[in-house]
């Protein structure tokens, strides 16, 4: 699948990427519930390899 998008699409993608992974690593630490935690640790790895996709693109691009 791709999607294009245009720069300042990516941008604000990359900074709600960020900011989610802010908020999910605060609530794993949080969280003592370790099926809960587990679920939040997995969320937080796919945003990463999007947030690395994005980035390797945004290399690749210039």
């Amino acid at each position: 699948m791709q999607i294009e998008l245009t720069m300042k699409e990516k941008q604000y993608l990359e900074s709600m990427l960020l900011h989610h992974l802010r908020e999910l690593s605060r609530e794993i630490s949080h969280t003592d519930n370790r099926d809960f935690k587990e679920n939040l640790k997995e969320e937080a790895e796919v945003l990463r390899i999007l947030q690395a996709k994005l980035e390797y693109e945004r290399a690749m691009s210039h």
